[in-house]
């Protein structure tokens, strides 16, 4: 059976358009999104026991990879947080609680692949609420420069541009510019072992690293460096490096061939990544989740 997939992260269109009929409906929408949610607890695997080795820790689970189980309990924890939501319909506390909610989810992630100290995760966490801050005051500044909300039939309407939205909610803009602060030696003060497994090296000083995978944080341009890692796998690299024992399955585009056997490859190659290293890429590259999620159906039949 051909495998087809509908998935779409972003709208095309040129407006967002927010509508509430009744100050008590918007008060209802004005929901905040769950901090991401631990399911099905009694049959989930310990957490794998920490040997104080950094490198050592996340080679081997590096090497490890992922079994179909968890990557799907790893896709059901980001669709409850709320985090494959794109521009939609909805109010603007929507938007804020989804960017609470991705900075959680980086956090997290972050904790997992780097085995974050309490203090270190501490400094994580009030780093990325200053930069919450700083995102709410600027993307207010924006709603408030657009034209004022209108009423039509008893139905109000706030028209704005999408840049401001996108800006607030897609990890790409406000995570990977190094310049923003937010790299995982920015949020926190590393040790040499945990600095060894992030890009710190690269962006100081263009320093290669034997053990790494690719050459560099971010690779464009069909498959990674000597056809080494699948292009749509890149994003999960530019935080949290491949490492050399990596060996990703070639295969074609799943989403250009549109195959069963695509499907998968797929599965194949996110089994290879670190559990860190896969929730940054659903984290960088969202619509992927509903993907996976479907290629794994396939698979499981």
């Amino acid at each position: 059976m051909a495998w087809i997939v509908f998935a779409t992260f972003a709208t095309a269109a040129a407006i967002w358009q927010a509508q509430v009929s009744v100050a008590t409906d918007l008060k209802a929408r004005h929901q905040t999104l769950p901090p991401p949610q631990k399911t099905r607890h009694a049959i989930r695997p310990l957490p794998v026991p920490w040997s104080g080795d950094f490198v050592g820790d996340y080679t081997a689970r590096c090497r490890t990879g992922l079994t179909e189980r968890q990557i799907g309990w790893i896709i059901e924890d980001f669709k409850i947080a709320g985090l494959d939501q794109g521009i939609r319909v909805a109010p603007r506390e929507e938007y804020l609680a989804q960017r609470q909610a991705q900075h959680r989810w980086y956090h997290d992630a972050l904790a997992e692949g780097l085995r974050l100290t309490p203090e270190q995760s501490a400094q994580a966490s009030a780093r990325l609420a200053e930069r919450f801050d700083q995102a709410k005051a600027d993307f207010i500044e924006a709603l408030a420069a657009a034209p004022r909300p209108f009423e039509n039939q008893g139905k109000w309407y706030v028209i704005t541009g999408t840049a401001p939205i996108e800006l607030l909610i897609s990890p790409k803009l406000w995570m990977l510019d190094p310049a923003a602060g937010l790299m995982p030696w920015d949020l926190c003060q590393l040790v040499p072992g945990q600095e060894k497994i992030t890009w710190k090296s690269w962006y100081e000083n263009q320093a290669d690293e034997a053990s790494f995978l690719l050459p560099r944080p971010v690779v464009t341009g069909g498959y990674g460096f000597q056809n080494l890692a699948p292009t749509r796998l890149l994003a999960a690299n530019s935080i949290l490096p491949f490492l050399s024992g990596q060996e990703f399955k070639p295969a074609t585009d799943p989403l250009a061939t549109g195959t069963d056997q695509a499907a998968a490859d797929l599965v194949s190659q996110i089994k290879t990544l670190h559990p860190a290293q896969f929730k940054i890429l659903l984290l960088l590259e969202t619509a992927m989740a509903v993907e996976i999620e479907q290629a794994l159906e396939i698979a499981a039949r």
